[in-house]
């Protein structure tokens, strides 16, 4: 009987081990949100984005990818993270709101906007608008390539 109340002991202690293990969690720190994100395309193909980006530690960091490949990530320290935010909000409400869009029907897409979950497109038509958002990508472009 002791050698069972023994074994039983054992079994029991490894048992609660693997529990425990399985009921650990994993919060990763290196998962990350989208504050904005710039997707620039040619006849409808991606080449070019431009992602600021927040860890759930309050870290950011501003990647360029070229064709879906990373070829650029740069920390970002919270004060510029915060300038480059408004500058791009002011851009976007700009675009959205304050500048004539072209007719959907028409829209080659050129630029795909994304501020935090809400988009924009702007068409290939809309001259105005690429400049103005060209001028902001090659800023950024001189900031962090």
């Amino acid at each position: 009987m002791k050698y069972f109340f023994l074994l039983f002991l054992i079994f029991s202690s490894f048992g609660q081990e693997s529990l425990s293990q399985e009921a650990s969690s994993n919060n990763d720190l290196r998962a990350s949100r989208s504050i904005f994100f710039i997707k620039e395309f040619s006849k409808n193909t991606n080449l070019a984005e431009y992602k600021l980006l927040s860890s759930v530690s309050g870290q950011f960091n501003f990647e360029i990818l070229n064709k879906g490949e990373i070829i650029s990530t740069k920390k970002v320290d919270t004060e510029s993270a915060h300038n480059l935010d408004e500058l791009f909000v002011d851009q976007f409400i700009s675009f959205k709101y304050l500048m004539k869009n072209s007719p959907q029907k028409k829209c080659q897409k050129k630029f795909y906007l994304n501020l935090r979950g809400e988009d924009q497109i702007i068409c290939d038509s809309e001259n105005d608008k690429i400049k103005k958002i060209e001028n902001f990508i090659a800023q950024l472009k001189k900031k962090f390539l």
